[in-house]
């Protein structure tokens, strides 16, 4: 799925239908990171404050009762606000309400202008199998 760069309403509604279209009988379905606000430094240089949620906000809640509508663990990306810090997340929303968030801990050096970094490597049990959470740039880091 290709985000909307700072059209958080249209992101939500897009990923939800196409979850809706595609996850029948899936157990797993990963989204792309930042999916919710879309990737793109210089939006989010502008509004990333405006787009951010925290984890108890809407857009988790959304994606987790997608979750449980579907019967499938949904990952996705979005971009959280934790008092005055941003992060780079994902969020691990299983069936049965849990979330499991993870924050970007090796951020690309122009991210880092925008991005706190997470300090916690994290797995996540789910009905779908554990997941080590990683996201993108990560891919580079042996002990992600």
């Amino acid at each position: 799925m290709a985000a909307r760069p700072g059209d958080l309403p249209a992101n939500v509604d897009r990923l939800a239908e196409l979850v809706r279209k595609h996850a029948d009988g899936a157990e797993l379905v990963v989204a792309p990171e930042l999916v919710t606000s879309g990737y793109d430094l210089d939006v989010l240089a502008r509004r990333g404050r405006e787009l951010a949620e925290p984890l108890d906000g809407p857009t988790a809640a959304r994606v987790s009762e997608l979750a449980a509508e579907v019967g499938a663990t949904l990952v996705f990306g979005m971009l959280e606000r934790d008092g005055d810090a941003l992060y780079d997340t994902a969020v691990v929303a299983a069936p049965d309400g849990q979330l499991v968030p993870y924050r970007k801990s090796h951020l690309y050096p122009t991210e880092s202008a925008l991005f706190a970094a997470g300090t916690e490597l994290v797995v996540a049990p789910t009905p779908a199998g554990r997941l080590g959470m990683m996201i993108c740039f990560e891919h580079a880091f042996p002990d992600v």
